[in-house]
């Protein structure tokens, strides 16, 4: 690693690797209860608080951040290379977790439902019935962004292929926060209402295993490809680098604070009325707030680590170098401590503080010690040794292929 390198966006990524985690380990707690396979009778609603913020911008600042390596990355290692980095990179533990790693935390939720005991036998049959049947769940971010870079790669070959320049004056836009920002929001909106209307909100599977939140789709995309477009003109030389912005991260982030209690207050407003033009005029504005909060999360966030949360910080580095490792693990980990949690009498914020502290802890340990573990480190992100690159491709696409028709 180089010492002399600014890790405040790898840090960035860390950041919101431990909020996935913390969302998932504490929505078991929540008074909703979604989003995980265990629920425990224990409820806090401040986790609800919690986690409808979280679910308004972070899977979103997740797609910007990809995004802004992606477009430099294609460019400099060419069509092939880059895409088989991506299958590997994303696809890879997409279909070695959905196959090997989720199903630990299905079983853990089979026998929670069905209200029997652990056995290594009943743990072994499960396994051997299940073998490709259980869900993707939290990995759907793999695949979805292995489909954008697809895309980003075929728009790459379009440009080149039919002498296209699609391009603007970047500087126009990317250099001015209040173009970029008018272009995000209006261009949000656009891409989110109708689909929000039309799907609704949850997740779904087109094609098994592929599930995602189809609502959003598009605006993830829109995240991904504003990462691209910052990413190929510079960081550095974009507005959220300015000091006179990032100065501003504080405003930002209680401006996303106050519009998701007004986002909050509108829900339970519209919930009162009866059906008419004014509760759609309502309910069209509370479908907006998702656009607004999302951005300016992103914009306080990253001000916030780009000025301050940059130093080399040995907590920080471990944590960024272990973050793929720990979002592809952390599921199966966080479904077994919340089972074994749901047995002990403890508050509803102990249980979730407890529950996502050591998912963090033993997700870190278990990365550690599963990159070093030839081949497999790969999963978790290790650099793919040159030997083994062909035959990891194969693997991944024979366990796509399982995955699909099992």
């Amino acid at each position: 690693m180089n010492v002399n390198r600014d890790r405040s966006i790898d840090y960035f990524r860390a950041f919101l690797m431990l909020l996935v985690v913390w969302h998932h380990a504490t929505l078991a707690y929540s008074i909703t209860g979604s989003g995980v396979l265990i629920t425990d009778s224990d409820k806090f609603a401040g986790f609800v608080l919690i986690a409808l913020y979280n679910d308004s911008f972070f899977m979103f600042s997740f797609f910007f951040v990809s995004g802004l390596f992606s477009y430099k990355a294609l460019l400099k290692k060419g069509a092939v290379e880059y895409l088989e980095e991506r299958l590997l990179r994303l696809m890879l533990p997409f279909a070695f977790g959905t196959l090997f790693i989720n199903p630990v935390a299905h079983y853990f939720s089979f026998i929670k439902r069905e209200n029997t005991v652990f056995s290594m036998t009943g743990y072994i049959r499960y396994l051997v019935e299940n073998f490709g049947r259980t869900e993707a769940n939290h990995l759907w971010f793999l695949w979805v962004l292995f489909l954008f870079s697809i895309i980003l790669v075929l728009y790459e070959r379009s440009k080149r292929l039919m002498n296209l320049d699609f391009r603007v004056n970047q500087e126009k836009y990317v250099a001015n926060a209040y173009r970029f920002t008018i272009i995000m929001l209006a261009a949000g909106l656009i891409l989110f209402l109708p689909l929000r209307n039309i799907a609704e909100g949850g997740f779904a599977t087109l094609i098994k295993p592929f599930n995602m939140q189809v609502s959003r789709i598009l605006l993830y995309f829109l995240y991904f490809a504003a990462g691209n477009v910052i990413g190929m003109y510079g960081m550095k030389n974009s507005f959220l680098y300015h000091d006179k912005f990032r100065n501003k991260w504080w405003i930002f982030l209680l401006l996303s604070f106050g519009f998701t209690g007004l986002n909050i207050v509108i829900h339970v407003f519209g919930e009162t009325m009866s059906d008419g033009l004014f509760k759609s005029i309502v309910l069209i504005v509370e479908q907006s707030m998702i656009v607004v909060i999302s951005l300016l999360s992103l914009y306080g966030f990253m001000s916030l680590f780009t000025s301050y949360i940059k130093g080399n910080s040995i907590i920080m580095n471990v944590l960024a170098d272990e973050a793929m490792g720990i979002y592809v693990i952390h599921y199966a980990v966080v479904t077994v401590i919340q089972y074994v949690v749901s047995f002990v009498v403890f508050s509803a914020i102990a249980k979730g503080v407890f529950s996502a502290s050591v998912t963090i802890i033993i997700s870190l340990v278990l990365v550690k010690l599963l990159k070093k573990v030839p081949v497999i480190g790969t999963i978790f992100g290790k650099a793919c040794e040159p030997a083994y690159r062909k035959a990891l491709i194969v693997m991944t696409l024979i366990m796509v292929f399982l995955l699909m028709y099992l």
